[in-house]
Parts: structure tokens; C-alpha cells; sequence
């Protein structure tokens, strides 16, 4: 991945998002707490945006099992005291990835809570840290569904984002300023990887160097 094919990713998206997860940001003042039902209602609606079919319409707008196994689940795991809201993907340690396995395993027991919603709910809580998959992503690298192949996938990651602070450091620029030189100053490092991953993965949006050579000489 080179910061040309990330920034074109990037603004492909922007244009194309429903801004499912901007409406999120704006429901929640930034800062999921899933303690708060209105924040817990906010990621259900969220994630039935994104695909998850199983969650009930009525559970959107109104308490629920579902809503109350994620509160209890949020304030039973280590992880989000271990792992503060300033904690970056490519920061995270061995100890981290033991709590984040053990989150990762608890949310599985909410219901209708799969692989894919587990992921995305734990983005949603620490959106600096952690990230979102979906099947053909897991398919594409290689992962299951399991707790320890989601740690595995995060490391994974881990590497591309050092790979994208080194080509931004050949640019003149830190990668936390990266968002703002895309235009896309709300977003973390991990959801504009997840934006790459989703576009060029799940639908198949990659375009080749010569592409983009070929589309410049046409001016």
C-alpha cells in the first residue's frame, strides 16, 4: 500500500459513505461510552447500518438484552482501563492483545454479537487502537472468526501502519497528521486503513500503478 493508493481510497470513500458512522461520532459527542444506553442504542443503529440484519429494528430506539449485555460487558473488561482513548494501534503490546483477547471472547457472548459486529464494537470504544473487519477481509488475510486470529489480524495491521509512518516521515509529515492532509481530520489511522481494506477487499477497488499513470497522462 503507498500514501497515493491510501489517499485515493480516501476520497473515494468520502464520497461514496452514507456517513453512518459521522451521524455515530455526532450522536455520541466523540467519545463512545457504553455505559450510557443513548450511546448503546447509537452503535446497535450503527452497526444494523453496516450489515449486521440480525439485530431487531425495535432494539434501535428501545432498551434491550442485547443493550444490556453490552453495558455489563463494558464495565467488566480490563481493557479499557489498560488501553486509554489516546492509545494508538501501532502502540499496543503483548499485554494489550491478552486483554484485547479477552474482550474480544466476552463480546461474543452478546447477542447477536458475531465476529464482524465484535470487531466493530470494539473500534467504536477505542477507535485509535483497534479495528473493524468484515468476512472477505478475514477471508482475503487469512483469519477466522476466533479471538486469537482477531489479535493476529491487529498485529498484522500494526505493520502497515508503521509501513504508512515511514512513507509519511519520506513526505515530511508525521503519521497522525495524515487525516488532516487527506481531509478527513475526524478519522483515525485504523478507520482509514479499514477504509483501504473495506474498498479494495470487500469491493474490489484497486486500481494498479499503471492506472494511475495511465489516467494522469490523459490530464
Amino acid at each position: 500500500m503507498t500514501l497515493g493508493e491510501l489517499a485515493f481510497v480516501s476520497f473515494v470513500f468520502s464520497r461514496l459513505d452514507t456517513g453512518s458512522y459521522e451521524r455515530l461520532l455526532d450522536e455520541t459527542d466523540g467519545c463512545i461510552e457504553l455505559s450510557k444506553l443513548d450511546h448503546r442504542l447509537a452503535t446497535i443503529r450503527w452497526l444494523s447500518a453496516w450489515g449486521i440484519r440480525a439485530i431487531p429494528r425495535n432494539y434501535h430506539e428501545t432498551p434491550s438484552d442485547m443493550s444490556d449485555q453490552m453495558k455489563s460487558w463494558y464495565e467488566s473488561n480490563a481493557l479499557f482501563e489498560q488501553v486509554d482513548r489516546d492509545r494508538n494501534l501501532h502502540e499496543l503490546t503483548d499485554n494489550d492483545f491478552v486483554s484485547v483477547r479477552t474482550a474480544y471472547n466476552n463480546l461474543l457472548n452478546v447477542r447477536y454479537v458475531g465476529p464482524t459486529a465484535a470487531a466493530k464494537i470494539l473500534f467504536a470504544v477505542r477507535p485509535k487502537a483497534l479495528m473493524m473487519w468484515d468476512e472477505p477481509i478475514k477471508k482475503a488475510l487469512r483469519h477466522s472468526g476466533k479471538a486469537e486470529s482477531y489479535v493476529n489480524f491487529l498485529k498484522q495491521i500494526q505493520s502497515m501502519v508503521r509501513n504508512v509512518e515511514e512513507l509519511c516521515k519520506k513526505y515530511g509529515f508525521e503519521l497522525m497528521d495524515l487525516p488532516n492532509k487527506l481531509g478527513r481530520p475526524n478519522l483515525t489511522i485504523p478507520k482509514l486503513i479499514d477504509e483501504y481494506l473495506w474498498l479494495t477487499i470487500t469491493k474490489g477497488l484497486k486500481p494498479s500503478k499503471d492506472d494511475f499513470q495511465r489516467w494522469a497522462e490523459w490530464g
